[in-house]
């Protein structure tokens, strides 16, 4: 599923991120968030994924309005351990 319309639309010059090796585009009024979606979308159906895991702080809400409308809210617990064995 492309998030993007690709037909009968001018876009000005886009803002251009690599993943893995290849090119994504990112175009004003698109944030580089729903480019990089969009490709680790392709990335994970290729690979036969079947979910994208993302998180938010919760005073985050541009990031939480773009995952709520791309997805389904899981309230899960997350931990944070440290590498260095403290707390």
């Amino acid at each position: 599923m492309s998030l993007r319309i690709t037909t009968n639309v001018a876009r000005p010059q886009p803002v251009t991120i690599h993943i893995n090796g290849k090119e994504v585009s990112a175009y004003e009024g698109e944030t580089v968030a729903t480019a990089l979606i969009a490709e680790l979308r392709r990335i994970g159906g290729a690979i036969g994924a079947y979910v994208i895991f993302v998180q938010a702080d919760p005073g985050d809400a541009p990031a939480i309005a773009l995952y709520t409308s791309l997805g389904t809210r899981e309230d899960v617990h997350h931990f944070d351990i440290s590498t260095n064995g403290s707390s």
